[in-house]
């Protein structure tokens, strides 16, 4: 009984070892709770002093946005003329090129044509699906990968059609958005106020959730 109950423990520890060095968390770490924004320039603003650290060591941010919320991109403008003031110059946003096909949806290339002028070079970036892949199984402090989702200022908010059962309700953004939510529902938040919060999923990729 004792040699089974070390073994046990063995496993244990070493799965949470293994689970810490690969820097996935298994359970999301918060990191903001709600908070009101006046604009998407403005959050993005806020974002770089948030990050400001992580900014510094790493050039690259990918990001991964659920299609409600692709439109909200040009948050990222402010993120990125926020670091060329900070001396941050070389900071690029990366964006899958499957996005492109969402453009009926909203006017992406309006959106990354808008941030390049401001800032006067191509700042916003399309890869494909191979280099995707490299950015999203990549760990430590570079580069810095944003899931973007919806926040939900109450239940009915939550669409009908969500579920949200099993182990793989955690690897979906709109369950990690439900989830994230639920927390908050008996704030009784102002529905006709934007908010943004955030969690941290591991060492480097962080989900933020957004209501407007």
């Amino acid at each position: 009984m004792k040699i089974l109950f070390i073994a046990i423990l063995f496993i244990v520890s070493a799965s949470v070892y293994i689970i810490k060095s690969s820097g996935y968390n298994p359970k999301p770490i918060l990191v903001m709770k709600p908070s009101s924004y006046s604009s998407l320039d403005n959050l993005g603003r806020s974002l770089l002093r948030r990050f400001f650290k992580e900014s510094e060591l790493s050039e690259q941010i990918y990001i991964v946005c659920s299609s409600e919320l692709c439109d909200k991109i040009s948050l990222w403008n402010g993120f990125l003329q926020a670091s060329v003031e900070n001396k941050l110059e070389k900071r690029k946003v990366y964006l899958s090129s499957s996005l492109k096909e969402q453009s009926v949806f909203f006017p992406l290339a309006e959106i990354v044509s808008e941030v390049d002028n401001v800032l006067n070079k191509k700042s916003i970036i399309f890869i494909n699906h191979n280099e995707e892949n490299k950015f999203l199984k990549s760990e430590g402090k570079k580069p810095l990968i944003f899931y973007m989702t919806s926040f939900y200022v109450q239940r009915d908010k939550e669409p009908s059609s969500l579920i949200c059962d099993g182990v793989e309700a955690f690897r979906r953004l709109p369950c990690l958005g439900a989830f994230y939510s639920r927390d908050f529902y008996k704030k009784n938040l102002d529905k006709n106020t934007s908010f943004a919060g955030m969690n941290r999923v591991s060492a480097n990729k962080y989900v933020l959730y957004l209501y407007q």
